[in-house]
Parts: structure tokens; sequence; C-alpha cells
């Protein structure tokens, strides 16, 4: 079986659904054509880190705050922010992918 090189574009997989309010579109495939395998899509995700830039108005000073934010830790941190741990509000949430996807 061949592994994830790239997932597919939403112009890629047609209509656009909604569920509980989120946009979302369902795939089965890769870009290629290949049918997903779990244990491949899990190694994917344990390897990628996202940047989660919090906003905190200090002292009348705007900060940011840049966390560095494992895979499996993502639900974690969202529960600290929702919790009140993590201050401020999310301004952004970036995707580092590993370098090397296959």
């Amino acid at each position: 079986m061949s592994k994830i090189t790239k997932f597919p574009t939403r112009k890629q997989n047609g209509e656009t659904r909604s569920y509980d309010g989120f946009e979302y579109i369902k795939s089965v495939k890769d870009k290629n054509g290949i049918r997903y395998n779990d244990e491949h899509l899990l190694e994917y995700a344990d390897k990628n880190r996202y940047v989660i830039t919090v906003m905190r108005i200090v002292d009348d000073e705007v900060r940011l705050y840049d966390f560095f934010v494992k895979n499996n830790d993502v639900e974690r941190f969202f529960k600290s922010c929702f919790s009140g741990k993590i201050e401020g509000e999310i301004i952004e949430i970036e995707k580092c992918s590993p370098e090397i996807l296959a």
C-alpha cells in the first residue's frame, strides 16, 4: 500500500456539507485515487505539529504567544484554553507538516 503524500484539496472532492454548523467535505481516497489506510494516517498525524498563536492584552499592551503543540496534544491545549488556564484569543493555527510524508 502506498502512503499518503498529499491530502486532497476541497476543489477535488466536490460537495461541501454541514454538520453541527461546521462545513466539511468527506473523502475516502487520496489525490492519487488510493484508499486511506488508518495506520498510515496515524503515523502522519503523529509527526504533525501546530503553532497556535494566542493574543493577550497585559498592562494595555498586546502580546502574542506562540504555543508549539504536538498533534496528540491539540485536544488538551483547547481544553486548557476553554477552562481558562490559557488566557487570550486564538489568532492563528498553523500546521507544521513533517518534511517527508512518504
